[in-house]
């Protein structure tokens, strides 16, 4: 059945608890509605709200990226991904994506500082994390390499998020982030995937015991 006029209630059912209120309009001369809506969630404060990093619908539960987890779980897989990142975007990278790693890092340790519920810091800390290793990959410029990572990135999402519930995991990843900068700022390429390969093998162990928990 369509609507063209009147003023209808309509209920939708969805996992959210997230609101978006607009005001009524004759749905004939209402074709911009279509596109954008007067008012709704930014990302951040979405995720603020679901308490995950990456919400939606149906894929908010652990077991959705249990499959997944197990894949990126070999050494083998995020490790060599990063790793050649790194060493392509030293040799095609200019200072300016050192200052963006640079502006990360204190982000974190403001992070560190407090002023963040636990929850809060939680989803914070997965958005920085992600967007390290994004800003890396995607200096690499190679196509094949950002895709792989984008889609780890997705599949651990949900574990990242539990992992940084832990303030001292924060830490950990920022004490690593810092060390990997300070190989690249150097120019030292083998220390550079020497710190990269040991803190994702420490985020790697980290979500292993998150996985075992649930």
């Amino acid at each position: 059945m369509s609507v063209t006029s009147g003023c209808p209630d309509v209920m939708v059912p969805v996992l959210s608890k997230m609101t978006v209120s607009m005001e009524w309009r004759f749905s004939r001369l209402s074709a911009d509605l279509i596109r954008m809506p007067y008012s709704a969630a930014f990302p951040v404060p979405t995720m603020m709200a679901t308490g995950v990093a990456r919400p939606r619908a149906q894929g908010q539960e652990m077991t959705s990226t249990a499959m997944a987890f197990e894949r990126a779980n070999s050494k083998s897989c995020p490790a060599a991904i990063h790793t050649m990142a790194v060493r392509m975007a030293m040799k095609k990278g200019d200072k300016k994506w050192i200052e963006h790693l640079n502006v990360i890092s204190e982000k974190t340790k403001e992070l560190l500082a407090g002023g963040h519920t636990r929850q809060n810091r939680g989803v914070l800390m997965t958005l920085y994390d992600e967007e390290f290793h994004q800003k890396i990959t995607s200096v690499s410029k190679n196509p094949l390499l950002i895709c792989i990572e984008k889609t780890i990135t997705d599949c651990l999402a949900d574990y990242r998020n539990k992992v940084f519930m832990l303030d001292e995991n924060i830490e950990r990843a920022y004490r690593s982030h810092c060390a990997i900068i300070e190989a690249i700022q150097s120019g030292d390429v083998s220390a550079a995937e020497e710190t990269i390969n040991e803190h994702l093998a420490d985020s790697l162990a980290d979500m292993k015991m998150v996985q075992e928990k649930n």
